[in-house]
């Protein structure tokens, strides 16, 4: 099986059956990915100087971008946050599906984060990020009010 790198390398060769701008990203990925690879320090900690942002101006990818840049351990709070709001959803599919809006920001959120900043850096850039982080924050508040005893002592916002 090919390695990601040498699938880079062979891309010249099928110039006329790859989009330019997928070739273009290939090139980005694989110095990316390299640069991570190259020892733990790199992958745990990231580089202490960011890559020639003529050369190299983005991963575009957010999360090969942020590992690159800043580490791992970095990354991790990230990831436990996607996670613990993937169980969130799951454990409460059914009122979600109940509500249009919420599934809405649900579909939103879940495509934001697994296909956009797979293939972008969108949650690095301004508007998008904090576009982002705002209907994660709604999302997180709305699970969390579904998660409360209606007994309970907690002032829950009316909306």
């Amino acid at each position: 099986m090919p390695s990601i790198v040498q699938e880079a390398n062979d891309a010249p060769a099928r110039a006329s059956s790859v989009p330019p701008n997928v070739q273009e990203r290939l090139k980005y990925w694989t110095f990316y990915y390299i640069g991570v690879s190259e020892s733990w320090r790199a992958f745990l900690l990231g580089h202490e100087h960011p890559p020639e942002r003529k050369s190299y101006p983005s991963a575009h990818n957010y999360y090969l971008d942020f590992v690159y840049n800043f580490g791992f351990l970095a990354l991790l709070p990230l990831l436990t946050l996607m996670l613990y709001t993937l169980h969130g959803v799951w454990k409460n599919r059914r009122g979600i599906f109940a509500e249009p809006g919420v599934l809405a920001v649900v579909g939103v959120l879940l495509f934001t984060l697994l296909v956009d900043n797979s293939f972008k850096v969108g949650m690095r850039q301004p508007y998008p990020g904090i576009v982002s982080f705002f209907l994660w924050g709604m999302l997180l508040a709305w699970l969390w009010r579904l998660t409360q005893a209606p007994g309970s002592h907690v002032d829950r916002p009316a909306w």
